[in-house]
């Protein structure tokens, strides 16, 4: 009974001390134009934070809705990915304007504000 409890230590250790190598340090991130496709996608679509205002009424509601956009009459940088942002709130407002685009090995992010000159 004692070699056997012996040889079960021995494995259990061997395994602890001996891990194996991890087979995320063995995949290869994707092309930077799929990221930048990726991110894009993440951030396009609708939300809004009501089920945190109805725990939370101090919390303001804020309504979100972001969609790809292409640019009239501009040259799109070669990969770029632009998205418009329309947030309402009880608070506020806010329209924004975001490019993503490929970096040496990044995603680029540029944001852009419209700005109002009646107000």
């Amino acid at each position: 009974m004692n070699k056997l409890r012996a040889y079960t230590l021995t494995v259990l250790l061997a395994t602890l001390i001996f891990p194996q190598q991890s087979r995320a340090a063995t995949l290869a991130a994707p092309p930077i134009q799929t990221q930048v496709q990726e991110v894009a996608r993440w951030f396009t679509g609708l939300f809004n934070n009501g089920q945190q205002v109805a725990s939370n009424p101090a919390v303001p509601f804020i309504s979100m809705t972001n969609c790809n956009v292409q640019l009239a009459g501009g040259t799109p940088g070669a990969g770029v990915e632009n998205i418009y942002l329309e947030q309402q709130s009880t608070a506020f407002e806010r329209l924004r304007f975001y490019s993503f685009s490929p970096n040496n090995s990044t995603v680029g992010l540029s944001v852009r504000s419209f700005v109002n000159s009646d107000i």
